[in-house]
C-alpha cells in the first residue's frame, strides 16, 4: 500500500483495521512523529514484511513494529539514538536503512545491544554494517 506524500501527521489502527494480508505499507515523505502513531497501529500488520517511514519526523524507532517486519526504512527522519529495546519486537529484520549520527556508529551509548539477536541484520545507508557492531 502506498501512502507517500500525503502530509500525514497522524497514524491510527482503525484504517488498518482488517489489512492482516498487506506485505508492503510506504508511509514516506509524511510529517509523522512517533507520538502522533497512535497505540496498537501495527496489530493488525502480522504479515508485513516491508515498512517505508523513511522522510518523516521520527526521533527514535517506533515501538512495537511486527513481529514479521523484514525490512524497514528509517532514513531522513530525526533519530538521534538507537536504544538496545528498539528491534525486540522485530526478530525477523534483515534489512535496516537508518542514518545516525558519527557517534553512533560503533554503539556508543548503548546501541551495540540493538543489534543484538539479528545475526542477518543488514544496516544500509551512512550507517556501518551489522557486523561491525559485533566487535
Amino acid at each position: 500500500m502506498q501512502l507517500q506524500r500525503n502530509q500525514l501527521r497522524m497514524l491510527e489502527p482503525e484504517p488498518l483495521a482488517g489489512l492482516d494480508q498487506l506485505r508492503e505499507l510506504s508511509l514516506a515523505h509524511n510529517r509523522l512523529r512517533v507520538g502522533d502513531i497512535g497505540p496498537g497501529t501495527w496489530h493488525e500488520l502480522q504479515a508485513l514484511q516491508m515498512l517505508d517511514l523513511s522522510h518523516n519526523e521520527l526521533s527514535f524507532v517506533p515501538p512495537d513494529l511486527p513481529e514479521a517486519l523484514e525490512e524497514l526504512h528509517l532514513e531522513g527522519n530525526r533519530i538521534g539514538h538507537v536504544g538496545p529495546e528498539a528491534f525486540l519486537s522485530t526478530p525477523r529484520l534483515r534489512a535496516l536503512f537508518l542514518r545516525c549520527p558519527e557517534g553512533d556508529r560503533r554503539g556508543g551509548g548503548g546501541q551495540g545491544r540493538a543489534w543484538e539477536g539479528h545475526d542477518r541484520l543488514s544496516v544500509q545507508g551512512q550507517q556501518a554494517s551489522h557486523d561491525e557492531h559485533r566487535g
